[in-house]
């Protein structure tokens, strides 16, 4: 299995340092950047299983055939260390599902968990993230 460096539009420090809206921003910017690693449908859609490649930084991990969804990018570019498909683990050090710890990076309230809808196209993605953060 080969493994390939993921280019990213920030580090996990830049990812953080930034607004909920910047975040959802630079997610948006790294589906642009790197369109064959998106899948909405999943939150991670891998056949690995995560290993000493997912604790690294994101700068510097590298992976093979993976892709994520919106909020699989969101919590990748914040650096979390992944559990599972499922799961990671934030910084505090305790476990989230994916979609948990993206509303909490991203500010989202409830109802704009819809964001992360395996159905959604980029087309509706932005019109979603128009109206909440606009």
């Amino acid at each position: 299995m080969t493994h390939v460096k993921i280019p990213v539009v920030a580090t996990p420090e830049e990812f953080m340092a930034a607004t909920p809206e910047e975040r959802a921003q630079l997610v948006r910017k790294q589906i642009d950047l790197t369109p064959e690693r998106w899948n909405q449908r999943l939150w991670i859609d891998t056949d690995e299983t995560p290993d000493e490649e997912w604790e690294k930084d994101a700068a510097d991990r590298t992976v093979c055939g993976t892709a994520f969804c919106f909020a699989g990018w969101a919590v990748y570019l914040a650096g979390e260390k992944f559990i599972d498909q499922d799961y990671v683990r934030d910084e505090d050090g305790y476990r989230r599902t994916i979609s948990q710890r993206a509303e909490e990076l991203l500010d989202l309230q409830y109802t704009d968990h819809c964001l992360f809808d395996s159905d959604n196209d980029l087309e509706t993605i932005d019109d979603m993230l128009a109206e909440i953060y606009g």
